[in-house]
């Protein structure tokens, strides 16, 4: 009753409020309706475990850091414990890249299986909507809750090229994810396979700005090689639109109507195969010009870029819908 304001403007405050949240700093308390200082409640933790006669030796490792930490201080690494105690005064095993602690079990924290790459996503879609409430002729609850303009990219890459995509133990996907928002799916090692599947997907300015951190890992021989996959849908109203463009910056650029037959379990037949060749930057611009002719070509009214369905699943629909005829029919 006390609140005056519209909820637009009520709205709008809130996207503000998280879009200036330091989440590797701090986390959201409901109960308290205030955020928590991550550091000092490590701090706080690992005194506990130090008066529960705990063998961790971190607490005066934390104190200092606590004491020299800035207004936004960093949470001093800490190896998960063994013995079954709590990580930052949260239940083991629970992660803590978001923390929102629960309101009833202060030990419970909610957002415990967000990853990193996913809170930069969360943070970029707050971002967004702070843009859209904050342009003078505002916006409606459709156009903010409409899914943001998306593409996918698809790349068939050497076997022997993929190990420095994925880095050690997912190193370098895991370093893609969290600087760009990115999804990054590549298929498994296979014996004796070739090429290799790797699709990379989200916002075209994300995707654009991972290209930077791929497109050297993906390429091969000199000049470089990169081979990038296109649906068959799709292939002539995006050579049409771009063709030229890319006959004036690489080298060469070869389609081929099929993919290599060495490649791994579940790539689509259903794309052509582009082959770009020439400079790692002029490759980069390349891919640009391509996601552009992506999103023409294929992009609904939104600007959201989706793979065609492929043969394989235009049939299975169909034969679920058959068998439910039958069923009904019965």
């Amino acid at each position: 009753n006390d609140i005056k304001e519209h909820i637009g403007v009520i709205l709008l405050r809130f996207f503000e409020f998280y879009s200036r949240f330091n989440w590797k700093a701090s986390g959201i308390c409901v109960r308290e309706g205030k955020p928590i200082n991550l550091a000092l409640r490590e701090v706080q933790a690992a005194k506990s475990r130090r008066e529960k006669g705990s063998k961790n030796s971190d607490f005066p490792l934390l104190t200092n850091s606590l004491q020299n930490a800035s207004i936004e201080p960093t949470i001093p690494t800490r190896k998960k414990d063994d013995d079954g105690e709590l990580n930052m005064g949260f239940e083991k095993g629970q992660k803590t890249n978001m923390v929102i602690e629960d309101p009833v079990v202060p030990t419970d924290n909610v957002a415990r299986n967000i990853r990193v790459y996913e809170r930069v996503r969360i943070q970029m879609e707050v971002d967004r909507a702070c843009k859209l409430l904050s342009r003078p002729t505002g916006c409606s609850l459709k156009e903010l809750c409409t899914k943001p303009n998306w593409i996918v990219l698809q790349f068939l890459v050497p076997g022997q090229r993929m190990g420095g995509v994925i880095g050690s133990k997912g190193s370098h996907v895991e370093r893609i994810r969290t600087r760009t928002g990115v999804r990054v799916r590549a298929s498994p090692k296979e014996n004796n396979v070739q090429w290799r599947y790797l699709r990379i997907d989200g916002l075209p300015e994300a995707v654009f700005e991972s290209l930077f951190l791929i497109v050297n890992k993906v390429s091969q021989y000199s000049p470089p090689h990169v081979q990038l996959l296109i649906p068959d849908a799709h292939i002539k109203g995006v050579m049409k639109i771009s063709s030229t463009k890319l006959n004036a910056i690489l080298s060469e650029f070869i389609v081929r109507p099929r993919i290599p037959t060495n490649v791994s379990k579940g790539t689509s037949e259903d794309n052509h195969m582009v082959v770009l060749v020439g400079s790692h930057q002029n490759i980069i611009r390349s891919i640009q010009i391509l996601m552009g002719a992506l999103l023409q070509v294929g992009a609904d009214e939104n600007g959201h870029y989706e793979l065609p369905r492929n043969k394989t699943e235009e049939v299975d629909e169909t034969e679920d819908s058959k068998e439910r005829e039958k069923v009904k029919a019965a």
